[in-house]
């Protein structure tokens, strides 16, 4: 009941729950529990700590959106943040 109250737009996966889920059925189960849950729960879902593409594939087939970490930028400042965000809005497509 609690659950199903609570007010929040989304949920973080922690990276101890991510990096595993390549070597661990049961971490790849649990987390994918986590996702059909949110998504059932209208939840956004981001995963955190992403280093590899592979946990970017697993995630992206679980249908996990949204995700951060190394793999797509390192740590940076606001104006590096700003560069970044304008390069990307100038790439074609």
């Amino acid at each position: 009941q609690y659950l199903a109250e609570l007010e929040c737009s989304g949920i973080k996966l922690d990276k101890s729950m991510v990096d595993p889920m390549a070597g661990s059925p049961k971490h790849h189960n649990m987390v994918r529990a986590m996702v059909d849950m949110a998504r059932a729960l209208s939840i956004k879902v981001v995963a955190e700590g992403v280093e590899e593409d592979h946990i970017a594939d697993l995630l992206d087939a679980l249908g996990v959106q949204h995700a951060q970490g190394y793999l797509f930028a390192r740590p940076m400042d606001a104006d590096q943040m700003g560069q970044l965000l304008n390069d990307r809005s100038s790439e074609p497509g």
